[in-house]
């Protein structure tokens, strides 16, 4: 068992990996250390304007040279805490009329005008570049604010602007400072926001953007009104792509973000930010209608019904990151159905700080029904599997047996299914189906049935369902057996059977019964065999050897049929000659790619025949390991019609390949089978 358990978590290890984990915002309560800020200039200012949180930079301007200097941030008392960020639009202390915009960013603020600070500017821009490194998809950001407007501008908005990335861009020729007279110092300026968003620009050359850049997510909210007491608000991302972000930047602004015109003294205070990542539900549904009362904050319901089956269940997670996961597990027992929904961003808080919730809902516990009893014989259906676990394929022999019950179900067993991963086989127990349907359809019967967490040996759950066929006794049936985790749920590893019932099977054409001598690498194996040549009557055949194996010593190994269309046959006098070639042909259930080459005579019935099976690799074709097979027998003449032996003085007689007597005065051009008495041998007619 450990080598299955190992083998498959393997296989679950390399399936997907393990979220990093979430990150929130450097000092976004703000009450880490305030410092000195000095206001970035392409100039390559030096002076400080104000202070600025930890982690954060206000818009802050230095003017020219420090002329003009003009702070708009500063630390307040905060949301229940001693220190927030209040951001106001204030006037060049030069010129009232030049209102400089405050806003708080994880980016580097900047700001450029020609004619300064005491005429009237031309050339006004600003905004920010860059931000930080960021590599999580959060639902929302949440955050503390109030907000007030001067006399000025009663109406203009207070803006959120925020928004991730990946890759880079850049934007030549970006002036960055304020100047008098002439022109600003121009920069390339990377990841500048404007060129991020997809906005056109007033200042600035080409934008240029990496291979990689992509927009993932964004908000550009507008914030109405006066809030004079605190007001918490809840934003959402909206997502534009599925990659994962590498960069992250948020400006709180007390105007309107992407104005060059900010109202004089309105403001905003901003406090506790935090990023929310959601780990509860959107909706909640049984059979297409909404649970009575479902609420995203009410984890517990009473739903007047039975527990439905599990496709009856529908629910999705809150948020548009996709980083909410919900898992449904339904309790039969206690007839409750629970769906758990979890962030994959490792650590990742909602908006109450818990990492995951859990929606319960408790059903009517339906009346106990007695088992039904068998109502008729239990059926045995001997076969083959052909197993599937991950790269792995076991073929291996079993039973299938189907039971009628007396409720007009059936009851569907897999005794002792086991699993051979090279060690001998291990007995995971019984697959047992039970309520199982049957339908018919043109004299072939149709079942299917499932069962949900079934135990298994080595406290393996499972869930099994199966779909198959009956006709004639014959049963073919693929049963799917998903193992699971029992508490979320979430497939380990999915298990592929497939069922045939053993049949002799019949094969077109000559059969010639002989022995295969098996040459590979230094090994000589020997078998019997059966092999099958079908002529087409245009001087061509196709040659067949059923169900090749390897027996190494451990048992065989099935490889399949070895199959050649289109060989040649050329006959000289009583000898016909075979050639024929496949390339790339599919072994073992496509494990293995094989170039086939076979060459041979047939002579008076006896047959000789070289087949060469390279093994090779599929994309360079280099051959991994040459299998050489010599197969020598006899054609059974038995197997044509049944020709019966007189004695040998009976007059000469034809047979055709199906083993029909044919007139030997109208024989046209093929093969034909010539008896004398007790000499039989084989012609071809030209």
């Amino acid at each position: 068992m450990k080598k299955i358990y190992t083998a498959i978590f393997t296989l679950a290890a390399t399936a997907c990996a393990m979220p990093l984990s979430a990150q929130q915002l450097d000092n976004a309560d703000f009450e880490g250390n305030w410092n000195e800020y000095t206001p970035w200039t392409s100039n390559n200012n030096t002076k400080t304007k104000g202070t600025a949180p930890e982690s954060w930079k206000v818009s802050h301007v230095i003017g020219v040279g420090g002329t003009g200097a003009t702070q708009v941030g500063e630390q307040t008392t905060g949301y229940n805490s001693s220190k927030a960020v209040k951001l106001y639009n204030e006037p060049n202390p030069f010129k009232s009329s030049q209102i400089v915009p405050g806003y708080l960013t994880l980016g580097t603020p900047w700001a450029t005008s020609k004619g300064g600070i005491i005429g009237n500017p031309s050339n006004k821009d600003g905004g920010t570049f860059g931000g930080i490194d960021f590599g999580f998809r959060p639902d929302a950001i949440s955050f503390q604010y109030q907000r007030t407007h001067g006399s000025a501008n009663t109406t203009e908005k207070a803006s959120v602007v925020a928004y991730s990335w990946c890759g880079s861009t850049q934007q030549a020729d970006v002036p960055g400072n304020n100047v008098l007279s002439g022109s600003p110092a121009t920069v390339t300026m990377t990841d500048r926001d404007r060129n991020i968003l997809g906005m056109a620009t007033v200042e600035g050359g080409d934008v240029t953007k990496s291979s990689d850049f992509a927009l993932v997510s964004k908000i550009n909210y507008d914030i109405n009104g006066d809030h004079a007491s605190w007001t918490n608000l809840v934003i959402p991302f909206e997502y534009l792509s599925t990659k994962a972000p590498q960069k992250f930047n948020i400006a709180f602004c007390a105007g309107d973000y992407f104005s060059t015109s900010p109202g004089k003294a309105n403001t905003l205070i901003i406090d506790d930010v935090k990023l929310i990542y959601y780990s509860r539900l959107a909706s909640l549904k049984i059979n297409g209608a909404d649970v009575d009362g479902f609420s995203s904050d009410t984890y517990n319901y009473s739903v007047d019904m039975e527990m439905p089956a599990e496709s009856a269940f529908a629910f999705t997670t809150m948020g548009t990151s996709g980083s909410g996961k919900a898992t449904l597990a339904l309790d039969q027992d206690n007839a409750t159905a629970t769906v758990t929904v979890t962030n994959t961003n490792a650590g990742g808080t909602d908006i109450d700080g818990n990492t995951s919730h859990t929606y319960t809902l408790q059903f009517k516990k339906a009346a106990v029904k007695p088992d039904p009893t068998p109502a008729g014989e239990t059926v045995k259906y001997p076969g083959s599997l052909t197993i599937t676990l991950g790269e792995a394929v076991i073929d291996s022999k079993a039973t299938i047996e189907i039971t009628p019950m007396s409720d007009g179900s059936y009851r569907i067993i897999l005794p002792d299914f086991s699993l051979d991963m090279g060690d001998g086989p291990i007995s995971l127990g019984d697959i047992v189906v039970n309520g199982a349907a049957r339908t018919e359809t043109n004299g072939t019967y149709l079942y299917s049935g499932k069962v949900d967490r079934m135990q298994l040996a080595g406290d393996i759950t499972a869930n099994v369902d199966l779909e198959g066929t009956e006709n004639q006794g014959k049963l073919n049936m693929n049963i799917h057996v998903n193992w699971i985790d029992p508490d979320s749920g979430d497939v380990i590893a999915p298990i592929e059977v497939v069922f045939k019932s053993d049949e002799n099977e019949t094969y077109p054409g000559n059969k010639y019964d002989g022995t295969l001598v098996i040459n590979i690498y230094e090994a000589e194996l020997t078998d019997k065999a059966s092999v099958y040549i079908a002529p087409d009557g245009n001087g061509t055949c196709t040659f067949l050897l059923p169900n090749f194996s390897l027996d190494m010593g451990e048992g065989p190994m099935p490889l399949g049929d070895i199959k050649v269309e289109n060989v040649s046959m050329t006959t000289t006098g009583t000898t016909t000659a075979y050639a024929g070639t496949v390339d790339h042909m599919q072994l073992a259930h496509g494990f293995i790619t094989a170039n086939v080459n076979l060459s041979g005579t047939e002579e008076a019935g006896k047959l000789r025949m070289l087949i060469n099976v390279d093994w090779i690799d599929p994309d360079t074709d280099e051959i991994m390991a040459p299998i050489e097979v010599t197969f020598n027998g006899t054609l059974d003449y038995s197997a044509i019609g049944g020709i019966e032996i007189d004695n040998s003085n009976a007059p000469v007689e034809y047979y055709n390949i199906q083993g029909m007597r044919v007139n030997a005065d109208n024989l046209t051009p093929g093969i034909y089978i010539r008896r004398q008495g007790t000499d039989v041998s084989k012609i071809f007619v030209k």
